[in-house]
């Protein structure tokens, strides 16, 4: 398909490598990247099926709140349970399991997972002597429940598939106001100064004894959104490529 396009865009600056690399014909890739969300539209869902996923986050929420009084420290996991093109998604949080359950000892925390796999969950994380809780995605509760905490933790198995994947997981953390510690990816490195990147025996003690860095490196965090992130920029690009290839198209029409 890609041989037969007159453009490419790629969401990242490594995913365009890759693609330039299989076409082998010296193609220019436009990047444009993602959006941050700031809301999760067509998605109608059943009442009985909102009913249900707002109770179960009116109860996580309550369970949160009642860990902030007594100074323990919510961090959260979010993504799909896995996927089928290569190694990654809930499995990911075993790598840094020991560190965890090594911080609880000096900073009590407790771990929520949002994802699509409650089955996995139970298998994989559930044992963890750290406190853990399962959410199951859903938009309606989504957004608010990652509101709910405060750092971020986006461990990453490093493939060709994960490295050219976006830096939506950061930037909408960033953006919901959670502090982030990743493993990194190219598209993460635009977010350097916001967070803490192969760096979480550091960055997990830091943020979880230092709120005010936490707050500081949100700002930061946002601001580099404002400036390339947001909806508005991310289409003046789209806007700008389309008006390219339009003039490149009455260009052609005049030489008919």
């Amino acid at each position: 398909m890609m041989a037969t396009a007159n453009e490419l865009v790629a969401s990242t600056e490594a995913l365009a490598e890759v693609m330039v690399e299989e076409l082998s014909d010296g193609r220019h890739v436009t990047v444009i990247g993602d959006a941050v969300e700031t809301e999760i539209r067509g998605w109608v869902a059943p009442v009985w099926q909102r009913w249900y996923h707002e109770r179960k986050l009116s109860r996580l929420l309550e369970e949160l709140g009642e860990d902030r009084e007594r100074g323990i420290i919510p961090i959260v996991w979010f993504g799909h349970h896995g996927s089928p093109y290569a190694e990654g998604g809930m499995l990911d949080l075993l790598s840094i399991r020991p560190l965890l359950e090594k911080m609880n000892r000096r900073y009590p925390l407790t771990l929520t997972v949002i994802s699509n796999s409650r089955k996995r969950y139970h298998k994989a994380i559930e044992p963890w002597s750290i406190s853990t809780r399962y959410l199951a995605w859903h938009p309606e509760t989504f957004f608010p429940a990652l509101r709910a905490h405060a750092v971020a933790v986006i461990p990453i198995s490093v493939n060709p598939f994960t490295r050219c994947k976006s830096n939506n997981r950061v930037a909408l953390s960033l953006h919901m106001g959670l502090a982030v510690v990743a493993d990194s990816i190219p598209s993460y490195l635009a977010f350097g100064e916001a967070c803490y990147l192969d760096a979480w025996e550091t960055g997990l003690e830091t943020y979880l004894s230092n709120p005010d860095l936490r707050g500081r490196h949100v700002e930061i965090g946002r601001a580099i959104i404002a400036q390339d992130w947001t909806l508005a920029r991310i289409a003046d690009r789209w806007h700008d490529l389309f008006g390219r290839l339009r003039a490149q198209a009455q260009r052609y029409e005049k030489l008919l």
